[in-house]
């Protein structure tokens, strides 16, 4: 006997939200070529006469803005755009799977890939926020509520349904059976027997429901009454997240106090790599101001990532996105960083690792 397959009950994806996923995860793609052919030609000549054209003007030479501060904001703002790129192309792989988390993420990094990325043209950057708008409208919102999504085939169908006659008619035991044109009178029932009886209807079986199960036809862990236990890749990438976390915090604690005691060594050292800083007019203070922020920014990093890998381990889905954001973030600074030390290419494989830990089905299928 051939068994029957039961129909999908997940509503059918709308082309606007593969069209927009896709749109989110080859932009973002293309954000992140662009900001590092950015940055690699930030001191050329070019940038640089482009750039003192623009502080010629009348309204920014009287800012006092300078071509230092300049190419350090110009530089930030690049960085900023390839982190949340980064991310957001991961997140839009998450959207096509209806995760409604993804699309709160993307939402919420769209706003400063918008604004950040008015330093690599904005080109692209719009697009990508404008794609991830329409994940927020018209049949993707519906999608995402798990709504069935209505189309004019569904609509014909229905207004046919509908207008179709009912046969055979519903039953009406006042109602006396008409003769047929060409047939004898059939005999009426008695009137005892043409009142309905006690206990009619006839009390309908109940129907048989399949247990539920996955997409995969395998029983789920709710039907199994079994709660799952932890997957071991997840495991994993909280372990990675708390060691490499935690060196981090370490690091730039103590940076920050031998900055404050002395200086001098870190003021020495820059001016022995680049002798022309006086000279595009980044001064010392400024020099000492973006390193205290840069350590100050990365230890909250640090042990924001750390407690999100704690909310992670107790199957807090939202940690979960916010983890796989917080470590593509982290690959994407230390590929930036490996231009000058190699040192850095140890985090960006832990960074690596942990993402593709993060990602594997068994660890969806855990927190779904």
């Amino acid at each position: 006997m051939e068994s029957v397959s039961e129909p999908s009950k997940t509503p059918a994806r709308p082309p606007q939200v593969t069209a927009a996923a896709w749109m989110i995860m080859v932009g973002s793609v293309f954000v992140v070529l662009m900001v590092w052919d950015r940055i690699a030609g930030l001191h050329s000549l070019d940038t640089r006469k482009a750039l003192e054209s623009f502080l010629d003007e009348p309204r920014v030479k009287d800012s006092g803005l300078q071509l230092g501060d300049l190419l350090a904001v110009i530089r930030i703002g690049s960085m900023i755009a390839a982190g949340c790129a980064t991310a957001m192309a991961i997140l839009g792989y998450q959207t096509l799977q209806r995760s409604r988390g993804a699309r709160l993420a993307l939402t919420l990094l769209a706003v400063p890939l918008f604004v950040s990325g008015l330093a690599t043209g904005g080109y692209l950057t719009s697009a990508v926020a404008a794609a991830v708008g329409t994940l927020w409208l018209g049949p993707a919102r519906l999608w995402f509520d798990g709504k069935v999504v209505p189309t004019a085939d569904r609509a014909a169908s229905a207004t046919h349904a509908q207008s179709r006659p009912v046969w055979p008619p519903p039953y009406d035991p006042g109602r006396t059976p008409e003769p047929g044109p060409a047939g004898p009178e059939q005999p009426r029932p008695p009137a005892d027997q043409a009142r309905p009886q006690p206990g009619w209807p006839p009390a309908t079986p109940s129907q048989w429901a399949p247990p539920p199960s996955s997409r995969y036809g395998v029983p789920s862990p709710v039907a199994s009454g079994a709660t799952g236990a932890r997957p071991p890749t997840l495991v994993w990438a909280c372990v990675l997240t708390w060691i490499f976390s935690s060196l981090a915090a370490v690091v730039c604690v103590t940076s920050i106090v031998v900055l404050a005691q002395d200086s001098s060594v870190i003021l020495d050292k820059m001016h022995d790599q680049n002798p022309d800083l006086a000279a595009r007019g980044v001064s010392d203070h400024l020099i000492l101001v973006v390193c205290f922020v840069t350590c100050a920014v990365m230890a909250v990093w640090s042990v924001g990532a750390a407690v999100l890998a704690v909310l992670a381990f107790r199957r807090k889905r939202l940690a979960l996105y916010g983890l796989i954001v917080s470590a593509a973030a982290a690959s994407l600074f230390c590929l930036l960083g490996a231009l000058g030390s190699l040192v850095v290419l140890v985090p960006l494989g832990a960074a690596a690792a942990t993402i593709g830990c993060l990602v594997r089905p068994e660890v969806k299928a855990w927190f779904d």
